[in-house]
């Protein structure tokens, strides 16, 4: 079994066995955390629902658009960072893993600093061009601010979560 990127032995050897098996061991802790994540959305919009009223469901459903354009920017690069890192792990070149690994982190960092003050500058007009209702307009802002700010801990984890499965651990990330 390959040794992982922290040493451990999560991953798994891609290039040996059946290519169904692989896929599906592969594949399944991926899918069940896509599933925990649709459980959470659920639960937010139920507890919003119930217990703030409907517009704050307004709001996070007025949102979801815009916060969905920029988390998908910044898991998409994290996505395609891995491919870069996954070639040279797939050819045993570890001091180029090194090296992509540190400018995977530096450029991860710019794009979200890069991006963040377009993001926050957009937000009115991303509302606007969606015909937010003026009643949750402000509410609409707050949030998508609030959740901007956040995602570069939600960014730096599709960072590392990529890197793992880049050097194909599934389970740990």
């Amino acid at each position: 079994m390959a040794k992982g990127l922290f040493g451990n032995n999560h991953s798994i050897d891609m290039t040996k066995g059946k290519t169904a098996s692989i896929i599906f061991k592969f594949g399944i802790p991926l899918m069940i955390t896509n599933f925990l994540q649709q459980v959470y959305s659920m639960a937010d919009g139920v507890i919003l629902g119930r217990f703030s009223g409907i517009g704050a469901l307004a709001t996070l459903g007025t949102c979801n658009w815009p916060i969905w354009l920029q988390i998908s920017i910044l898991t998409n690069f994290a996505q395609a960072s891995s491919l870069m890192l996954g070639n040279r792990f797939g050819a045993g070149k570890t001091e180029e893993m090194k090296q992509t690994t540190g400018n995977i982190y530096l450029m991860a960092v710019c794009l979200y600093f890069l991006l963040m003050p377009i993001m926050i500058l957009a937000i009115r007009p991303m509302l606007v061009w969606q015909n937010t209702p003026t009643e949750i307009m402000n509410d609409a802002v707050i949030y998508m601010l609030i959740s901007y700010w956040g995602t570069l801990v939600l960014f730096m984890y599709n960072i590392f979560a990529g890197m793992l499965r880049a050097v194909s651990d599934s389970k740990t990330s």
